[in-house]
């Protein structure tokens, strides 16, 4: 990415609010003085998302898509902070066996997981 037109938070966020997907999060080399602070700003604004990508060991950012996002009922939710995931490889497979025998009882075929 390219981010020589971009020297404050204004013209960050139109960057940003430009892209189709998301980029790095740019650094002061790449750009302007204070501009991870301006990112901070912008996120804590709800304008943009940043997000750890473990593949790159870097920040990823995102536009906020505003006519994308959905209501979600306050019982959904609460159903979701309720269940969290399995912490252990072996208490993931036996929600998937358990899963997938619910899914049976009810005439559904589960899905298989196939390796690359």
């Amino acid at each position: 990415a390219t981010f020589q037109a971009v020297s404050n938070k204004q013209e960050l966020l139109l960057y940003v609010d430009s892209l189709k997907l998301c980029l790095r999060e740019p650094t002061e080399k790449d750009t302007y003085n204070g501009v991870k602070q301006d990112v901070e700003a912008l996120v804590e604004e709800g304008a943009i998302f940043c997000l750890y990508n473990a593949e790159v060991k870097a920040n990823v950012i995102f536009p906020r898509r505003k006519q994308h996002e959905l209501q979600v009922d306050d019982d959904i939710k609460e159903l979701w902070r309720q269940n969290k995931p399995p912490d252990t490889l072996a208490k993931h497979n036996k929600v998937v066996e358990e899963t997938g025998r619910l899914l049976k009882a009810e005439g559904l075929t589960p899905t298989q997981q196939t390796e690359k």
